[in-house]
């Protein structure tokens, strides 16, 4: 595969940024400055966005609604428009306001177009959700304008190509070569949308923003990633749910990979295979406390790294030959007696026969035991399998409580022979 940096010889970085780290005017103002002191000492950067805040859950909503409630569909779009309208108020060069505010008329009329013609004509839904990212894209660009930081809006479908649901990286990386995109701008790309083989708009599937930022690493073979979201690295367990949660400053690229694998909303499922083996410095930072240390992904660490992910209404599919399952929605795949399973993303239940509802364990930091604190803690697992040594996969029919969640970290992390092993690493 070519590598672009190597051949230009320019050091690169690419800082992701999610849908809550964009969530409002103030909030690209923000990522402008996170930016502007982050990519210091870089000669080339990219930086991948995604849709801001709930921009791609409406747009979905507006799709689906599109063909048979249209005046519903509309009024969405409607408010969609004054919120992106809204967010403009970050940039405050009126010129540059108004040629963002001339393209967002554009395409929110061309909305309204589609939602009209869907009564007689059907639209792929990756034709309704790109216009998130590309809003976003376009708002940073501008924004980080505003600061007099050369910067440019790229679309990814320009250089981005998938075949298969799989990335072309030498058709990619030929692509992005073509661009001649200048190394002093930041380059800042639309996330989650691609071009497929035929030039036509396709997605790298939920959360596929990750995924976009991963591999616009490989393409540039960038020597730093980081991913801004609005939580402070990867945690022991869920913050949102359990309060005694604590941040890891370092875990290994092993642990991060099963993670990804686990449905975890930290890491998407594929976020790490674009960049395995080319000696990326990966992080994990918060965007809201910029300063904070976050998590740095490493190949290998001895410091004991206990976590407790919990994902409640996944898909499980049993694998049947008749049965063609998209692999953007897939999260992991696994035998029992010989046969196959996957296991997928909440919104595929409904798309499946045979699928039904589990919930997942992902448990590291645990070498013996797992049966029995399971057992003892009321689980009932409907299939285990164990990664390694430390880490096992739960699948339960039955949701993880909270109580159940909480209980199983408290006794990893603090309590018992997990708690002497974490007191002295």
């Amino acid at each position: 595969m070519m590598e672009l940096s190597r051949l230009s010889g320019v050091e690169t970085c690419v800082h992701k940024f999610g849908g809550s780290s964009l969530k409002e005017a103030s909030s690209f103002i923000r990522v402008a400055n996170i930016l502007i002191e982050n990519t210091k000492g870089y000669k080339g950067s990219f930086v991948v966005v995604s849709a801001a805040g709930k921009s791609t859950n409406h747009l979905i909503e507006i799709a689906n609604k599109s063909k048979s409630e249209p005046l519903v569909a509309n009024t969405i779009l409607e408010e969609l428009f004054s919120y992106q309208n809204k967010l403009i108020d970050a940039v405050k060069n009126i010129t540059l306001q108004e040629e963002l505010k001339t393209s967002l008329y554009k395409d929110v009329n061309n909305l309204k177009n589609m939602i009209e013609m869907s009564s007689s004509s059907q639209f792929e839904l990756a034709y309704w959700v790109c216009f998130g990212e590309v809003w976003s894209a376009r708002l940073l660009a501008a924004v980080l304008s505003d600061f007099e930081i050369p910067a440019l809006f790229v679309d990814a479908r320009d250089f981005l190509s998938v075949a298969n649901n799989e990335v072309d990286f030498e058709l990619s990386v030929s692509k992005l070569r073509s661009l001649e995109l200048r190394n002093d701008m930041i380059k800042v790309v639309t996330g989650y949308i691609a071009a497929d083989e035929n030039g036509r708009t396709t997605t790298l599937g939920r959360n596929g923003s990750d995924y976009s930022a991963s591999v616009c690493a490989r393409l540039t073979s960038a020597s730093k990633l980081v991913f801004w979201s609005d939580v402070s690295g990867v945690y022991s367990a869920d913050p949102n749910v359990i309060n005694s949660a604590f941040p890891h400053p370092v875990i290994s690229w092993e642990t991060a990979n099963q993670l990804a694998h686990s449905g975890s909303s930290v890491l998407h499922q594929r976020t790490l295979e674009a960049v395995y083996g080319m000696g990326c410095e990966i992080q994990l930072k918060n965007s809201m406390s910029p300063n904070c240390l976050g998590t740095k992904i490493v190949e290998r660490t001895e410091k004991y790294t206990p976590l407790v992910s919990r994902i409640n209404n996944l898909g499980l599919l049993r694998f049947h030959p008749s049965v063609e399952v998209d692999s953007t929605y897939i999260i992991n795949d696994f035998y029992i007696f010989d046969e196959k399973y996957y296991l997928l993303k909440p919104e595929c239940i409904s798309k499946y026969d045979e699928c039904k509802s589990v919930s997942l364990l992902f448990i590291h930091g645990v070498e013996n035991g797992v049966d029995d604190l399971l057992f003892n803690e009321g689980v009932s697992p409907f299939y285990v399998w164990k990664e390694n040594l430390e880490s096992s996969f739960i699948i339960s029919d039955l949701p993880i409580k909270d109580e159940q969640y909480k209980s199983i970290h408290e006794l990893i992390c603090f309590g018992g022979q997990y708690g002497e092993i974490l007191q002295t690493s």
